[in-house]
């Protein structure tokens, strides 16, 4: 299906599916196995480029079909050295563990314009409020929530470790970040993201890894890096 306008500046791996290892081990298959910025391992794999959309670590060739033609707006190239073209290959398909929820009731609330922290583990909810920060550190395990609202301005910041959101929902200006070196991945089943969000853009993309169990949208002004993998659609400027 074809995009409409989109300012995004992708530093990113489009994939489908991958078994599910520890953050640094995850991130570290990830830049090892796939060729490039966006890949496929269906042979009818599309990527549709939006206007002033491009893909950042390509010098033009990608796993994945490019529909033609793809030109993402005046003056404007989809790869670094020209408009991105298919390769006529794909990758392989990697099965994923089941979606592993909270079976915890404990809510956690963070009010406008403070930081607080918690440590990693089970919970139920968690909303971070406008322009507040929030860190989850230390432990080096699995956390999961059912639902995670972040709102406009909010932050969330994370100690390395696999994080499970049954529901995803980024307001306008949001972030996302890892604690300083630390690789960290999301895993998450369903999806609402905003526009200008942030995830990891200030780090290096082998520090975030996000699967996506359906489809996954990412909207005007996204800006990220690191790996993402869907079970579905990956849609830019939704």
């Amino acid at each position: 299906m074809p995009m409409t306008t989109i300012k995004h500046i992708l530093y990113a791996a489009l994939l489908v599916w991958i078994s599910v290892l520890s953050g640094p081990v995850l991130a570290a298959t990830c830049s090892s196995i796939y060729s490039g910025p966006a890949t496929s391992w269906s042979s009818s794999g599309d990527i549709y480029f939006g206007l002033n959309s491009k893909l950042i670590g390509s010098s033009g060739t990608i796993d994945i079909r490019v529909p033609t033609p793809a030109v993402a707006g005046s003056g404007v190239l989809t790869c670094d050295t020209q408009n991105c073209a298919s390769s006529g290959r794909k990758t392989d398909k990697l099965n994923p563990r089941s979606f592993s929820r909270s079976p915890y009731s404990t809510d956690i609330y963070l009010y406008e314009n403070r930081t607080g922290s918690i440590q990693q583990g089970y919970y139920d909810n968690l909303y971070v409020y406008q322009n507040s920060t929030l860190s989850i550190v230390d432990r080096n395990r699995w956390t999961a929530f059912d639902y995670v609202s972040l709102a406009n301005n909010a932050t969330l910041l994370l100690d390395e470790g696999i994080y499970w959101f049954e529901f995803l929902r980024m307001y306008d200006d949001a972030n996302i970040r890892p604690r300083g070196n630390a690789k960290i991945t999301l895993l998450v089943e369903t999806v609402d993201l905003a526009q200008n969000i942030r995830l990891n853009w200030d780090g290096d993309p082998d520090q975030l890894v996000i699967i996506a169990y359906g489809d996954i949208n990412f909207a005007q002004s996204t800006y990220l890096k690191g790996y993402v993998h869907s079970k579905g659609n990956i849609n830019l400027d939704a």
